[in-house]
């Protein structure tokens, strides 16, 4: 029996200071992210990063918080759920975050139980780096060669330019494009250090991304940009940075803007609080008149129906 597992980055359990600082260690402790010797990463995290960021990340987990949970969870659950069930032909499918819960560890012990000899791991991050793609394809490897090692694991490669999810990009920002005359339309990457081994071709990738979905929507090209958000810390950062692009459009005469984050495939902290809440003040209060911000796939049709055909095309040997 084959299975689907998608694979996403993972979200405090709630939204309180407890929570949030057991999420951040976890996250930040992973020299994936934070690439320092151990007792340098170990230092900088329990004794300036978490008594800094936990409170105040909390209180930002606290905006988007919805009844039903986080809405990285919600909705990562949910493009599972359309996924198993697109086209009417049952696909047995799981989800798990790199960080946090519902663990890759589960996810394994569960298709043991079920039987599984074949699982298609997809990770939810189009573009490739090392702290998204690569951490969560090396834990989900050392996970199932632990608990699983008679599954076959096969780890389908970034798809950043695939047909497939440029049109479910595509048919999703028309709904919020259409009708409106645009300025400017920004393509926003989550942003990585630029000495990060990954962060030319992880550029390159988001490049793309933005020039198929330009292509896809009929855009010209000058009008769009591509920017990178999420900064933390120190050092130099992929440029240009999304809010401060923001900041100086409307002063370029820029001030009707649509902003749409190809690199996020779930709604989650980065789109809902930085780019919904904090982006769109930035840009009003320097003076901007129109802000639209296109909503993450989440469990679009169109997406669901992607990730079941590569379920469904992927080669063992």
């Amino acid at each position: 029996m084959r299975a689907l597992l998608l694979l996403n980055l993972g979200t405090p359990a709630t939204p309180d200071v407890p929570a949030v600082r057991k999420f951040l260690r976890e996250f930040l402790g992973d020299p994936f992210v934070i690439s320092l010797p151990w007792i340098l990463r170990k230092t900088l995290l329990e004794l300036i990063i978490l008594p800094r960021h936990a409170k105040f990340s909390a209180k930002k987990y606290a905006k988007i918080w919805t009844p039903a949970g986080s809405p990285l969870a919600v909705q990562t659950e949910a493009l599972r759920e359309r996924t198993a069930a697109t086209r009417g032909e049952k696909i047995v499918a799981f989800a798990a975050m790199r960080y946090g819960e519902p663990s890759v560890a589960a996810a394994a012990r569960a298709m043991l139980s079920a039987g599984t000899r074949e699982c298609v791991l997809i990770p939810l991050f189009p573009q490739a780096a090392e702290s998204s793609w690569d951490t969560a394809v090396a834990h989900a490897q050392k996970i199932f060669s632990k608990i699983a090692p008679s599954v076959k694991l096969r780890v389908i490669e970034p798809y950043f330019s695939n047909p497939g999810y440029i049109a479910s990009l595509a048919v999703e920002a028309e709904k919020f494009l259409r009708g409106n005359v645009f300025d400017k339309i920004l393509f926003s990457f989550h942003g990585v250090p630029a000495k990060t081994r990954t962060a030319k071709s992880y550029r390159a990738q988001c490049e793309a991304t933005a020039d198929a979905l330009a292509r896809a929507l009929g855009l010209a090209r000058e009008r769009c940009e591509t920017v990178f958000q999420s900064r933390f810390g120190k050092g130099q950062w992929l440029e240009p940075a999304t809010a401060e692009r923001i900041a100086a459009l409307p002063r370029e005469g820029k001030k009707r803007v649509a902003l749409i984050a190809p690199g996020f495939v779930c709604d989650c902290l980065e789109t809902l609080e930085e780019l919904d809440v904090e982006a769109r003040k930035i840009f009003l209060n320097a003076g901007g008149e129109l802000f639209v911000r296109v909503p993450a796939l989440n469990a679009s049709a169109r997406f669901a129906e992607f990730l079941a055909e590569k379920t469904k095309e992927t080669e063992f040997r």
